[in-house]
């Protein structure tokens, strides 16, 4: 998967030469934020053993597929079990249609996957059904009757993420936000007032802006009645009592409840003024999102009916996942979409084809808090890989979309509660607690990243960092020299084994501003001691 913050598939290479200075024959490598996995694999190519761990169900998903497993999963039972699908397959190859998809799809992605890995597997089990999902599946595959597993919502992704699916309509959430900010300040002045009364029905028409189906017109009379109220309450503030030659002018928190009133027209004026409050999303094309829907669907009730393994589940869900990516409509991550549907939205869809790495090692796959599990894992390992998130951004909420297909069994019986959590362009559910870590906090990053080392139990530690922009202390050294000044304490490494490799590379940045430029990707290496001394758990 190209389209990733932080991939790390130019410099792969570089990374594993590392390695190999430190520790020549095949070992065990621990990549303990895996993100895409790149590394993993290569390293799994060369024959080392590899632990992957990332919080994100998305790289789980591509663990579990790529490093885990060692051989191209059969789908025996699918294939014997002569469900409907089978028989599709089986009519389309007799009408000699099917072959004709074989070559299309081989056409199609030759730019995306290994020829010659497609060619040696086109006769198997797994490559047939890749096409037949690409090509031939809709929801017609699995309508009643077909299966015993139930679809709660079979046209989840359509509804919710194309701009003509049923629930893909949204509210600007920073407009939403502005607007609640107004509510809150009206309540207050309507309780110290006493205008609670009067200001209800203009809070009313606030909440009918921003709740389905979203009646904008309703921002418009609602500020008309602000202003009527503060009219109102000016008139009243200013009346002279009538056998009083001494009157003063109104009291101060009197005239404030006039200026609240007007502060909060004003605001919701402005606000009236933008026009992008309300729109539709476009993450895919309306053909894709039916498509994406009918591969997760079949896939979902295979699984349930027992027809497929959950290996092979998962490879099925990698290719659609991987296909996912490559068509959405998007930069690469999924807080915002292109307002326009792209070219690659209107390629024909079809799936990208996993390419199972052949290994006779073990590989162990965890989704898991990097900290939490370094301190029980029970996997020995000779070479830490650590490239941690040294930004704000929380990955999780990035690639929301990808995660929730590739965590769609898990969520898969309660979908529609899950839906009506769905709010903002993003379309993530804002009922889940995403929260930072302290790796995405600038001042806690560099000792979270020292105490997550010594605690490891490795011999050789390699760090991944670069100087983006997007970095905490972007193009500055006193990251650099912190994390220098640590790989150099004698307390806990070898003399003289320290080493830092410059290499040059392209910037990622997923919004259409940010210019791409060269950045330095920095490489530090060092060697712990065997026996070093103990870190009590709360320093």
């Amino acid at each position: 998967m190209k389209k990733y913050m932080g991939n790390k598939s130019k410099i792969v290479s570089a990374i594993y030469e590392a390695a190999q200075e430190l520790y020549p024959r095949p070992g065990t490598l621990f990549d303990a934020f895996s993100g895409t996995t790149n590394v993993g694999q290569y390293f799994k190519k060369q024959g080392y053993s590899v632990i992957s761990n990332d919080v994100n169900a998305t790289s789980r998903l591509l663990g579990e597929v790529y490093l885990r497993q060692n051989a191209l999963p059969s789908f025996d039972t699918l294939f014997e079990s002569n469900c409907y699908s089978i028989q599709r397959i089986k009519k389309l190859t007799e009408e000699g249609t099917f072959q004709n998809a074989i070559q299309e799809f081989l056409s199609l992605n030759h730019n995306t996957n290994d020829e010659t890995y497609m060619l040696s597997i086109q006769n198997t089990n797994a490559f047939r059904l890749l096409v037949y999902l690409s090509f031939f599946a809709n929801d017609t595959d699995y309508i009643e009757g077909h299966y015993i597993y139930k679809l709660q919502a079979p046209d989840f992704i359509w509804r919710n993420f194309c701009f003509y699916g049923t629930n893909s309509k949204y509210f600007n959430l920073v407009s939403q936000k502005s607007i609640l900010s107004q509510i809150q300040k009206l309540e207050s002045c309507g309780r110290r007032y006493n205008l609670s009364a009067s200001l209800l029905p203009v809070i009313d028409l606030l909440h009918r802006v921003y709740t389905p189906p979203y009646d904008t017109a309703s921002l418009s009379e609602a500020i008309r009645l602000l202003h009527n109220i503060a009219a109102e309450a000016d008139n009243s503030n200013n009346v002279q009592p009538e056998k009083s030659s001494n009157a003063s002018a109104p009291t101060e928190p009197a005239a404030h409840q006039t200026t609240v009133l007007l502060q909060a027209a004003e605001k919701l004026t402005a606000l009236s003024r933008r026009t992008n409050h309300v729109g539709n999303r476009m993450f895919f094309s309306e053909i894709h999102g039916h498509k994406i829907d009918a591969i997760n669907n079949l896939a979902l009730v295979w699984l349930r009916d027992g027809l497929i393994t959950t290996d092979e589940y998962h490879y099925i869900l990698c290719a659609l996942v991987e296909a996912a990516a490559l068509f959405s409509n998007t930069s690469a991550t999924y807080q915002a979409f292109y307002k326009t549907y792209r070219d690659n939205t209107q390629q024909t869809f079809r799936l990208i084809v996993p390419e199972i790495i052949p290994s006779e090692k073990e590989h162990y796959i965890y989704c898991e808090d990097t900290f939490e599990l370094i301190q029980h894992i029970p996997q020995t390992y000779d070479i830490l890989y650590l490239d941690p998130p040294y930004n704000w951004r929380i990955y999780d909420s990035n690639y929301h979309l990808l995660n929730l297909l590739s965590n769609f069994n898990q969520i898969a019986d309660s979908i529609l509660e899950y839906e009506s959590g769905i709010a903002g362009a993003a379309g993530e559910n804002r009922t889940l607690i995403r929260e930072y870590t302290n790796y995405n906090r600038r001042d806690t990053f560099e000792d979270l990243l020292f105490q997550l080392i010594l605690r490891a139990s490795c011999r050789y530690v390699i760090i991944s960092y670069s100087d983006s922009r997007s970095n905490h202390n972007k193009n500055s050294l006193s990251s650099v020299n912190r994390i220098e000044a640590f790989l150099r304490d004698e307390t806990y490494f070898v003399p003289g084994s320290y080493r830092k490799i410059e290499l040059n590379s392209i910037n990622f940045e997923s919004r259409k501003s940010e210019r791409k430029d060269k950045i330095h990707e920095l490489l530090f290496i060092a060697e712990k001691k065997t026996k070093e001394p103990m870190l009590r758990c709360d320093e």
